[in-house]
């Protein structure tokens, strides 16, 4: 065996080695012997490389317990036509509304630079004021918390409001531009209603487990693809090939929700306003806390607790990593040296991990062993930082491939499905196995 570029010759066939997976896909001849004329949407903008999809279209929410059974744990997502058109900000949202409120000179709110979405660009911070002076004339967006003091003007969407979902909300966020904005692909790791209350957007959705392997998520520990998404190249990213696409067009007025982990691209048109709100997947239903008072009044966000927005403000804010290396850096940053149950233990007590009701199982003490075994490359039975300083990009593809595999256990939890259905099965490692000598861990 040996590798070139991104296959693995062996007698003369090549595999396709995925970005971040072990499991292969078979390609009986060199990418360099295919003619892309030939190939769907070569060097097309995203969404024309396989067959098109429609979503559901209702005319309105549907209640807690149907959302919860035929949508989210069905991982189904829909359009409500009208959906956001009951919240005040609907009707009120005009610049001129926003900007003549005192507090739009003070409320700080985070900006992007190009409306193509460039992750490796910094943030800019503008008030409120600031930007809505200058949205219209420069090449920014607005990418942040909803303002607190219209918060009042955003209804919390009707599925949300019982059922247990209102323990589980994380973040409420604005999107404003002038139009022609255009994300990355990306994925979420939460639950998310879109409402859209100025402007158009159009949505490529590619479903989530089904497309796991498939999709090019080199940029994996921070949730996007580094494909170009104006113009898809098929034999760079062989995956996207005769894949299935969703696709949704919102008009203002509209809400949408994105199932927890679908990638989607977004594109948007004229003066464009979105609040998202998102929520970590429930995991049981609660029909207890669906009775109401006959007070409550408006069922606006202001009135609710979101994870992010309940954060003090002296926590330390978590800052994006490039690459698996640099996760396990801050991973450690307060420890010379672990053994496995000290990797164990952290791991367990790891709230990016075990939230929103995850349970830690016995499949993830075999995925923290495979880890364990991959950062101990010179199996002294500790891991130390200067370990991690050395590993190498083929180490990180092994740690890819196990992040995967923890990932599929927790989302068979997320998503109540079975733990092999996101993915191939591969080796347990149990948590009795002795360690392994440097030759099984090249197996690995």
């Amino acid at each position: 065996l040996e590798y070139r570029g991104n296959c693995l010759v062996k007698h003369g066939m090549k595999l396709y080695l995925s970005f971040e997976l072990f499991s292969v896909l078979c390609l009986l001849t060199s990418q360099s012997d295919i003619d892309p004329a030939t190939l769907r949407g070569h060097l097309e903008p995203l969404g024309l490389q396989g067959p098109v999809l429609s979503v559901d279209e209702l005319s309105a929410f549907p209640d807690s317990k149907t959302f919860y059974n035929k949508y989210t744990r069905g991982s189904r997502p829909f359009l409500v036509k009208g959906g956001a058109k009951d919240s005040p900000g609907y009707s009120l949202w005009t610049d001129e509304y926003l900007m003549e409120r005192q507090e739009a000179g003070s409320e700080v709110v985070t900006v992007e630079s190009g409306k193509k979405e460039n992750r490796t660009e910094p943030s800019s911070y503008y008030t409120m004021k600031e930007f809505l002076e200058v949205y219209r004339a420069k090449n920014i967006y607005m990418v942040a918390a909803v303002p607190k003091y219209i918060m009042q003007d955003v209804l919390l969407p009707y599925p949300l409001r019982c059922g247990g979902y209102q323990s589980q909300l994380v973040d409420t966020v604005m999107w404003f531009s002038s139009g022609g904005t255009k994300s990355v692909l990306h994925q979420d790791d939460v639950d998310n209603i879109n409402c859209l209350f100025s402007g158009s957007k159009e949505l490529h959705f590619i479903e989530y487990p089904k497309y796991k392997k498939r999709v090019h998520m080199d940029h994996g520990v921070n949730g996007y693809s580094s494909v170009d998404t104006d113009r898809v190249d098929l034999l760079k990213y062989p995956g996207f090939k005769a894949i299935e696409f969703h696709f949704v067009r919102m008009e203002a007025g509209d809400c949408l929700y994105i199932p927890y982990k679908w990638y989607h691209q977004v594109r948007s048109y004229d003066r464009n306003i979105a609040v998202n709100v998102w929520w970590e997947p429930l995991i049981e239903f609660n029909e207890t806390d669906c009775v109401y008072p006959d007070d409550v009044g408006l069922p606006t966000i202001d009135k609710y607790r979101f994870q992010v927005l309940d954060k003090s403000n002296d926590e330390e804010e978590t800052a994006p990593v490039s690459d698996l290396r640099d996760y396990f850096r801050d991973f450690m940053k307060e420890d010379v040296a672990m053994t496995y149950d000290e990797l164990l233990g952290k791991m367990q007590k790891n709230k990016d991990l075990i939230r929103g009701g995850i349970q830690w199982v016995r499949e993830m003490d075999e995925q923290v062993r495979k880890l364990f075994r991959v950062l101990d490359f010179n199996g002294d039975n500790i891991v130390t930082t200067s370990d991690i300083d050395e590993l190498d990009d083929e180490v990180e593809d092994r740690l890819s491939a196990i992040r995967d595999d923890l990932e599929d256990v927790v989302d068979s939890q997320k998503m109540n499905i079975g733990p092999n259905k996101t993915g191939d099965s591969s080796r347990s490692v149990h948590a009795d196995d002795e360690l392994p000598n440097s030759t099984e861990r090249d197996e690995l």
